[in-house]
């Protein structure tokens, strides 16, 4: 059997890294473990500037220009581009992971040059790919109901995301991270960027009606406020009296101030409009963090059983959820259980086998 040369763009794990350079370093580590002969893995990056506007016309440069540019020199049997988008022309057969079609769904929310790189560049230049690796069921669907991508083309491939979060942080150590926060007594918890998907203004309105009775409660709102240039925090902020010790935002955290939140969390609150598959939810299982999620597009996926599954389009929906969560702890207690058993669904290892056995399929 010939030895095949599997190309890997590693760009995402350079420079601050986001979600997606969080999913390619941690698939890049899994299949440097689990790959062998016949197949050799090469990895492709480079070093770029924290400039965002440099950053973005270099990302550009080396999508187009210096990895097809290395793929030819190399003779590589496949490339495998996981995150941003494969280059105008394909240098060789190509294999793409697509994580979700948001910006394609929600046109409103972002600007003219982004419209046109998700609307028609995107579009473009992933049905040129000889395989496609979808990250839950639901953007599989996606992807042939808005792209006409046959189904046949299609590998539908979980990650994971919850190796790196646990239930070990002391009590100490979990009130030293709320003492320095601002964090005074139980709270509700959501991870995630402060956009319209993320369904943030019904969260705050749900929130609302929970304070009605349960006084004592804050809600902790972790994650970027750079959406829209920041304006739709604002928005959110005025609206909804953030840092009145009620509603307290925190921007990015290290990784374990967030874990020892999502081990003092009531809840999580993740009833997203449209999520391509929900890491956050993966890691408040792993930290014994019971989840409200949503009904809608790949959540229910992730989360099984193991969640209050709630309509995310209604406010009463939502807050009737946190009502239970914050009265039940027969249920939060049931809730972590079932999350214990839920994320073994999910491995690094187990999503690498399953990537390498779409290399195959090209020998």
């Amino acid at each position: 059997m010939r030895n095949m040369k599997i190309g890997f763009d590693a760009q995402a794990t350079r420079g601050r890294q986001s979600g997606l350079g969080v999913f390619t370093r941690s698939l890049l580590a899994s299949l440097k473990q689990e790959i062998r002969h016949p197949l050799t893995l090469r990895v492709y990056a480079e070093e770029i500037p924290d400039d965002r506007n440099v950053n973005t016309l270099r990302r550009l440069r080396w999508e187009n220009w210096t990895l097809p540019g290395l793929s030819r020199q190399d003779k590589l049997d496949i490339l495998h581009v996981p995150a941003f988008a494969p280059a105008f022309r394909k240098p060789c057969p190509l294999v793409v992971t697509v994580h979700d079609i948001a910006g394609m769904l929600f046109k409103n929310q972002i600007g003219a040059l982004s419209s046109f790189y998700w609307g028609k560049w995107l579009p473009f230049v992933i049905k040129q790919a000889d395989r496609i690796i979808a990250n839950s069921q639901y953007t599989k669907k996606d992807l042939v109901t808005h792209l006409k991508i046959h189904e046949s083309k299609i590998r539908v491939i979980y990650p994971s995301g919850h190796e790196a979060f646990s239930t070990t942080f002391s009590k100490a150590h979990i009130e030293a991270v709320k003492i320095r926060l601002g964090i005074q007594g139980r709270y509700f918890l959501f991870v995630g960027t402060m956009e319209p998907r993320k369904n943030l203004s019904r969260i705050l309105e749900a929130f609302k009606v929970i304070r009605g009775s349960n006084a004592d409660f804050q809600l902790v709102l972790v994650g970027s406020q750079a959406f829209g240039h920041g304006k739709y925090a604002e928005t959110l902020a005025r609206e909804h009296s953030f840092g009145s010790g009620a509603v307290l935002p925190t921007g990015f955290l290290d990784h374990d101030s967030l874990n020892a939140l999502y081990c003092g969390a009531q809840a999580l609150l993740f009833p997203s409009l449209y999520e391509g598959f929900g890491i956050p939810i993966l890691e408040a299982m792993a930290s014994g963090c019971p989840v409200l999620t949503s009904t809608a597009t790949s959540t229910p996926e992730v989360a099984g059983d193991a969640a209050v599954l709630v309509n995310p389009y209604s406010v009463d929906a939502i807050a009737e959820g946190m009502a239970k969560l914050a009265g039940g702890e027969g249920l939060r207690t049931g809730l972590r259980q079932k999350g214990f058993e839920q994320i073994k669904r999910f491995s690094w290892k187990k999503a690498a086998q399953e990537v390498i056995e779409v290399y195959k399929e090209f020998l």
